[in-house]
């Protein structure tokens, strides 16, 4: 430093710039069962490395984890210190949903008193049940996916059949149903017919 009047002065100053916290993203994965183990999320840094572990004072690697079943996992990570930034630590959580299953049906019909035997498709397998809206119209029973309907009388009102799917014991398939109208019809019915003529 020099000034006039003054001798001159040298001297030295030491300025620390201190690390900050790491800028990250995380990304929990928004995910249905399926049957396969699935990955769990992700995490994104301008920081360090980032690792994983299934519980907080675990093991952790660079691989993030992977669940199968259906539920909601906590996921803790660590971003480790680099020349800049401090190390870094927190956590996710990530559900997995039930898978619905979509079962597919069509309306049916039948001349009193023919019994109707239908089967319905669906995307998944397990246990469906089925229920008839009124069994004194049209009762029904169930084998697999195979529905017997039986007109108990004739009676053209329709009748509302539903399918439902039972949830699995593992609690991986969410409980379902579909509906889908039966309608007896009266075979003694006499049938018409019109015929059209020209006019004289």
């Amino acid at each position: 430093i020099t000034a006039e009047n003054y001798t001159p002065k040298t001297g030295s100053y030491t300025l620390t710039i201190n690390k900050v916290d790491p800028t990250h993203n995380v990304s929990g994965n928004s995910l249905t069962y399926n049957g396969s183990a699935q990955t769990l999320g992700n995490v994104t840094t301008n920081g360090g490395t980032v690792t994983y572990s299934e519980t907080q004072n675990g093991t952790y690697s660079s691989t993030c984890p992977t669940q199968t079943n259906a539920g909601t996992y906590t996921t803790y990570y660590k971003i480790t210190e680099s020349d800049n930034y401090t190390e870094y630590t927190g956590s996710f959580e990530t559900t997995i949903a039930k898978k619905a299953v979509v079962i597919n049906v069509t309306n049916q019909s039948t001349e009193y008193p023919n019994e109707v035997v239908y089967t319905f498709t669906s995307d998944g397998d397990g246990t469906f049940s089925v229920e008839s809206s009124d069994p004194t119209i049209a009762s029904v029973s169930i084998n697999g996916k195979t529905i017997t309907i039986t007109p108990e009388k004739m009676d053209g009102t329709p009748v509302t059949i539903t399918v439902t799917h039972t949830a699995d014991a593992n609690g991986n398939i969410a409980s379902g149903s579909q509906s889908f109208t039966f309608t007896i019809i009266d075979s003694s019915a006499p049938s018409v017919t019109i015929t059209a003529t020209d006019y004289n």
